[in-house]
C-alpha cells in the first residue's frame, strides 16, 4: 500500500464543476434513445481527446450549452466503462485546442455544496452503483477492504480522492489518477492518519469505530492486557499498520496489523522509540545516569546548558548517536543529535524533538513553552506572544514544524526548526503557514473564527 504524503492535505481542493454548474439545462431524468445513440457514436473521440482511461461499454449525450457572453460552446457526455467507474466528460470548445474536464460518477452523484441535486448525476444503467467502479483502485493500492460506503473527497490537478468505509469499520482515503487509469500509481492512507480538523478527515466511519478493531489486536498480542487506551501511529508502504495500546496495569506496547487487519507483531514500548517517536500513552521513563557528566559537557559545548539528571539512549549508527536529556537546572529537556568524531551536537527542545524522528519521554513538551516564546520573540521582535500550547505538526527533509498558540490571543505561529541547526529560523503566522510552509494549524485558538 503506497501512502500519500503530508502535502496531500494541503493540495486537495473541493470539486467545483464550474462550467457544468453554469449550464442552464438539466440532464435528462431517464436515458433518451436518441441521446444514447449520439453518445455511443461521439463519446469515444472525447475519451481519447480528454486522456481518460475507459473501455467504453455505453455512452450518453447529455446536453449542449452556449455562454451568452463568450459564445463558448460546452458539450456534456456520460460514459460507462467496463470494469471501471463511469465518467462525465465536459468538452469546452475554445478553438483549435478544446478543453476537457472529466468527473467520475461518484463525484457527480453528490449534491452541490448548497444541497441542491447535482445536474450531472449519472443516468446510464451501468453507472447506477459507481462505488463498485473503485474496485481496480482498491486492488492497486493493496487494500483488503470490502467497501460498504464511499464518497468523493475532491480533486487536485492530477488526482481524485475518495473515502472508503470497509465493512469491518476500517476506513481509507484513496488517491486515484485523474485519468482513472488503474495501471498508474494509486495512493492509500488510513483514515486515522487525518485529524478531525483536516480537510481530508473521513466522515463515513467514526474514529471510535475505526479504533475498535485495536482491542482485538491487543488481545492477540497480550491476552492479559485490559485495554485502557489506544491510538493509531502509522502505516507502511507494505500495508502494515501500527497501533499503540496502553493497558490498565500500566504497561504498553505497539501492535502491528498486516494489510488485512490481522495481528502480526507485538513491540514493547521500551523498544518502540524508533517507531514515529515511540509510545505516548505509556510512561517509558527509563533514564540512565552513569554518563550524566559526559552528556552535560557535550550539551554545554553545543550551547544547551543542561546539568543532566538522566538520559535515554535512543539510537546510534555510523554517523553518531541520538539521546534524550533531562536537566536539573532547567525545566525543559531535549533530544540531542551527537555526531561522531567530536563535532558539535544539535539539541532540539521537546516540542520540536520529533524533527529527529524521536519523542521526549523524560520531559513533557509543555516544559518548552518558555523556549518557544523566546523563539517567537527572536523571529518576531514586536511579538507579545507568550506560548500557552504547542503541537508538532510535521517534518520536511530539512526542517520540523511546531505550531504554537499564544496566551494573549495573538494569532498563532508555526516555528520552523532547521534540522542542521536545531534552531527556530522562522515564525510564520498560522494564516500564512499553508501557503508558505504547506502545513496547517489546528490548535483550537489558532483555527479561523466563524
Amino acid at each position: 500500500m503506497k501512502l500519500s504524503k503530508m502535502g496531500l492535505i494541503a493540495a486537495v481542493a473541493a470539486v467545483l464543476l464550474s462550467p457544468a454548474a453554469a449550464l442552464a439545462q438539466k440532464a435528462p431524468a431517464k436515458v433518451n434513445t436518441a441521446n444514447n445513440k449520439k453518445g455511443v457514436a461521439e463519446a469515444p473521440a472525447l475519451i481519447t481527446a480528454s486522456g481518460t482511461s475507459c473501455q467504453m461499454s455505453d455512452g450518453l449525450f447529455l446536453l449542449t450549452s452556449t455562454d451568452p457572453k463568450t459564445k463558448t460552446k460546452t458539450d456534456v457526455y456520460e460514459v460507462a466503462c467496463t470494469g471501471g467507474i463511469g465518467r462525465v466528460i465536459i468538452k469546452i470548445a475554445t478553438g483549435p485546442d478544446d478543453k476537457y474536464q472529466v468527473f467520475d460518477c461518484l463525484t457527480t452523484s453528490q449534491p452541490y455544496p448548497d444541497g441542491k441535486p447535482n445536474q450531472l448525476a449519472c443516468t446510464l444503467p451501468a453507472n447506477q452503483t459507481p462505488m463498485t467502479g473503485l474496485a481496480p483502485f482498491v486492488a492497486k493500492a493493496g487494500l483488503t477492504c470490502d467497501v460498504a460506503k464511499a464518497r468523493s473527497m475532491g480533486q487536485t490537478t492530477d488526482t481524485s480522492f475518495f473515502e472508503l468505509a470497509c465493512s469491518d469499520n476500517r476506513g481509507f482515503v484513496v488517491g486515484a489518477p485523474l485519468s482513472f487509469d488503474p495501471a498508474k500509481e494509486v495512493t492509500a492512507s488510513n483514515c486515522l492518519a487525518f485529524e478531525d480538523s483536516s480537510p481530508m478527515a473521513c466522515k463515513l466511519t467514526t474514529r471510535e469505530a475505526q479504533l475498535a478493531s485495536v482491542t482485538a489486536l491487543a488481545t492477540s498480542a497480550d491476552a492479559a492486557c485490559q485495554v485502557k487506551d489506544r491510538r493509531y501511529i502509522l502505516s507502511t508502504k507494505a500495508g502494515d499498520e501500527y497501533y499503540e495500546v496502553a493497558c490498565a496495569a500500566g504497561t504498553g506496547f505497539v501492535a502491528v496489523a498486516d494489510a488485512k487487519g490481522a495481528f502480526k507483531q507485538k513491540i514493547d514500548c521500551a523498544n518502540a522509540d524508533g517507531i514515529a517517536g515511540g509510545c505516548q500513552l505509556t510512561d517509558t521513563k527509563t533514564a540512565k545516569t552513569e554518563d550524566n557528566a559526559l552528556y552535560s559537557r557535550l550539551a554545554k559545548a553545543a550551547g544547551y546548558d543542561c546539568a543532566v539528571s538522566g538520559y535515554r539512549a535512543l539510537g546510534a549508527d555510523a554517523t553518531g548517536e541520538t539521546v534524550e536529556l533531562a536537566c536539573t537546572n532547567r525545566a525543559d529537556g531535549a533530544i540531542g543529535v551527537l555526531p561522531k568524531g567530536g563535532a558539535q551536537g544539535r539539541f532540539f527542545n521537546c516540542a520540536a524533538a520529533q524533527a529527529t524522528g524521536y519523542r521526549c519521554n523524560l520531559t513533557k513538551p509543555e516544559a518548552a513553552n518558555n523556549v518557544l516564546t523566546a523563539a517567537v520573540k527572536k523571529a518576531r521582535p514586536t511579538s507579545t506572544c507568550a506560548v500557552s500550547e504547542s503541537k508538532f505538526i510535521g517534518a520536511a527533509a530539512d526542517a520540523g514544524y511546531v505550531e504554537v498558540a499564544c496566551a494573549d490571543k495573538e494569532p498563532g505561529y508555526v516555528l520552523r526548526y532547521a534540522k542542521d541547526t536545531a534552531a527556530a529560523s522562522e515564525a510564520i503566522y498560522c494564516t500564512q503557514s499553508k501557503t508558505i510552509l504547506n502545513v496547517t494549524c489546528s490548535l483550537p485558538t489558532n483555527m479561523p473564527k466563524g
